[in-house]
């Protein structure tokens, strides 16, 4: 049976489709730049590449998603994603994220529901092995609102693609 996405998934996959239209028009844009053009001929301009790329979405898929001139100038030049910025800031590699998930997973279907001191003693336990027990007292203690496993990483635990709450416990889907 299938079930409607929640706001925040449906802004996720907004927010992915946009980072790869994107990416498309930072290539598309560089290569422009880097051509020899006759004399009297101009580059393609920042706002064109942008209409371009999301012309030929909306040919490909029927849907209109917008590029903003200034972001793409900003990654052509070398800048960061706001979901790649996000996402170096996170405590956790993108793999021990997927090992995560994967546990959380097997745990449901052992019939223990996720809370949040399960979640912080399994990442707690990642970052030991990776970090070292020294290492990760030092950061406690450096940086100690910034550590831990806030209430926030659960919430993006529960909405993760293959993990959903539901009666208490989860499903994959």
């Amino acid at each position: 049976m299938a079930r409607s996405k929640s706001l925040t998934k449906h802004a996720q996959i907004s927010r992915e489709e946009r980072d790869t239209l994107m990416a498309r028009a930072v290539v598309l844009y560089r290569l422009e730049q880097q051509k020899d053009l006759p004399p009297g001929e101009k580059r393609m301009s920042l706002r064109a590449a942008c209409r371009k790329v999301e012309g030929a979405y909306q040919v490909d898929t029927g849907k209109l998603i917008s590029l903003g001139h200034n972001t793409l100038r900003r990654l052509a030049q070398g800048g960061k994603s706001k979901s790649q910025s996000n996402e170096d800031k996170g405590w956790l590699l993108p793999e021990e994220v997927e090992t995560v998930i994967a546990f959380l997973i097997e745990l449901a279907n052992r019939g223990f529901p996720l809370n949040h001191k399960r979640l912080k003693e399994i990442v707690d336990e990642i970052l030991r092995a990776r970090l070292g027990e020294k290492t990760l007292i030092l950061v406690i203690e450096v940086f100690p609102k910034d550590y831990g496993v806030h209430k926030e990483l659960l919430k993006a635990f529960e909405v993760a693609d293959c993990v959903c709450q539901w009666r208490g416990g989860f499903i994959d889907i």
